[in-house]
């Protein structure tokens, strides 16, 4: 797949909007795009978001919110929020009122989060398959079948 990005994905609520779970230091462009485009190296430091039923999804080519520890924080209080790497190497953490539930980095780390043990010698198993098993096993989203059809909103950071 060739995937290197970030997914966090935020358990919200009827009528929750976008700007309420994007940390306060992006803004909305206005610009919306496919989910080709939204997973593009183009896209830079911007963040692309989406509602996906009961999730918030937030598109971070850049790899930056998993160590978002403030955010995390703050948008865990009264939810779940799960960010999941999906690359070579693998990671996932959750956090839930405000604190680290979770954290899996690695491929074993996160073979062992789906209850699967490591890989034998010699067995190739994909960490951006494993990452997308994790996603589906945590929010019920399939990655990427969910996501083609939606519209992302372009957020761009303030600093």
């Amino acid at each position: 797949m060739a995937w290197n990005l970030e997914l966090a994905c935020v358990r919200v609520s009827a009528g929750a909007t976008l700007q309420q779970v994007v940390p306060d230091v992006f803004s909305p462009t206005g610009e919306h795009l496919s989910f080709e485009e939204a997973t593009s190296v183009a896209r830079g430091l911007d963040l692309c978001a989406t509602l996906l039923g009961e999730w918030a999804v937030l598109i971070d080519v850049a790899c930056r919110l998993s160590a978002a520890v403030p955010w995390l924080k703050e948008v865990s209080v009264g939810r779940d929020v799960y960010v999941f790497r999906i690359a070579d190497v693998p990671a996932a953490v959750h956090y839930r009122e405000g604190k680290a539930a979770a954290k899996h980095d690695g491929l074993v780390a996160c073979l062992r989060a789906l209850g699967r043990s490591k890989p034998e010698r010699g067995e190739h198993v994909d960490g951006e398959e494993i990452a997308c098993d994790l996603l589906r096993a945590r929010t019920g989203l399939e990655f990427p079948g969910a996501f083609w059809k939606a519209q992302f909103v372009v957020f761009t950071t303030t600093l």
